[in-house]
């Protein structure tokens, strides 16, 4: 019973920062689209959007089975790609 306690209280801690960060992008998205993407544009977070995402992905079908090994080795190599690599292809996108 402890232990429950103990794991509702971790999933709040993690989770709801996330949950509120995501809702809060989300209307910022909703609101000015045109601000959000100049933004991301100023910033240059388009590559590490990328590069995060096809790393999430490949772990995520890693630690669940559901990729084959060879889709997450493609997810990680775009990942390394975009992380490490590709400032020296797409020097604008950096």
């Amino acid at each position: 019973m402890k232990a429950l306690k103990t794991w509702n209280l971790l999933v709040k801690i993690i989770f709801l920062p996330v949950i509120i960060g995501a809702a809060f992008l989300f209307y910022k998205l909703i609101s000015n689209p045109h601000e959000f993407w100049l933004y991301i544009e100023s910033n240059k977070l388009f590559p590490r959007i990328i590069a995060w995402i096809s790393l999430l992905l490949g772990l995520y079908g890693i630690a669940s089975r559901r990729f084959a090994v060879s889709t997450a080795i493609f997810l990680f190599s775009i990942a390394f790609f975009f992380a490490y690599i590709g400032r020296f292809i797409f020097k604008n996108m950096y």
